[in-house]
């Protein structure tokens, strides 16, 4: 009967099964994932088909075992084992360990950002000023930067949206994306001008939130958006392995 490797073309040992993967294959047929699978390798053609290595498949199957709740990881891990037995695609082990390290939401991101990549992938940094009455000069006010307590440190802007997730689970994910290495966040330098700065209305949440925690008016906003997110060479082999 055909099992999530027979139907890799992994010829399976009673001693292979036992001490590596059988716990592990029956959470996969539990959950119907052999039958996914199997429906991935149909678009490999025949001559491409090649037998999985050991030190991908093993740890693979067993991480995606622990991962079969999050719709978007398990996605990825499917992925990543049928283009293990494609000859024509390098699967790099070392995205298992990235994919280990990731949750629901960086999947999304990662996605979303490697879709968009040949549009232009920009984000905003969030800094916060306080208007301050000049010591020299009656009613002229300058502006100094504070600390930013209480806003997220990247924002795309109010109308994105990713369900279930608020600005600043987005803000943390996307500061793992880069600790990961899979994205650059290129922050240029020098003076910014005024086309590079997001305008009030798009920054509402951003008010609201600083009104909540008891900011006066005297604070305001500015979200530079001219950081350019790249998605580095790396990023992009992980995204052509694991997202198609």
């Amino acid at each position: 009967m055909e099992n999530f490797l027979t139907i890799l073309g992994v010829e399976v040992s009673k001693e292979f099964c036992m001490y590596y993967l059988r716990p592990y294959l029956k959470t996969l047929e539990k959950n119907h994932l052999r039958e996914k699978l199997k429906e991935k390798l149909k678009q490999i053609p025949e001559e491409n088909r090649q037998t999985p290595k050991s030190k991908i498949l093993i740890p693979a199957i067993q991480t995606l075992a622990y991962n079969v709740d999050e719709e978007e990881i398990k996605k990825m891990f499917l992925n990543l084992i049928s283009n293990s037995a494609d000859n024509r695609k390098k699967v790099d082990p070392s995205f298992i360990e990235m994919l280990k390290q990731m949750d629901e939401l960086d999947a999304k991101l990662f996605k979303i950002l490697f879709d968009n990549k040949k549009v232009h992938n920009v984000v905003a940094d969030v800094r916060l000023f306080e208007l301050i009455l000049s010591e020299n000069e009656k009613d002229n006010r300058t502006k100094k930067e504070v600390k930013n307590e209480f806003l997220p440190q990247w924002f795309f802007g109010e109308n994105f949206i990713i369900e279930n997730y608020d600005i600043f689970d987005i803000s943390r994910s996307l500061t793992k994306l880069e600790k990961l290495g899979l994205i650059e966040i290129d922050r240029p330098r020098g003076v910014i001008s005024y086309e590079d700065s997001m305008k009030k209305e798009s920054m509402t949440i951003l008010y609201n939130i600083l009104k909540s925690n008891g900011y006066s008016d005297d604070f305001f906003i500015q979200c530079y958006k001219n950081n350019h997110i790249i998605i580095n060479d790396y990023g992009k082999h992980f995204g052509e392995i694991c997202l198609s």
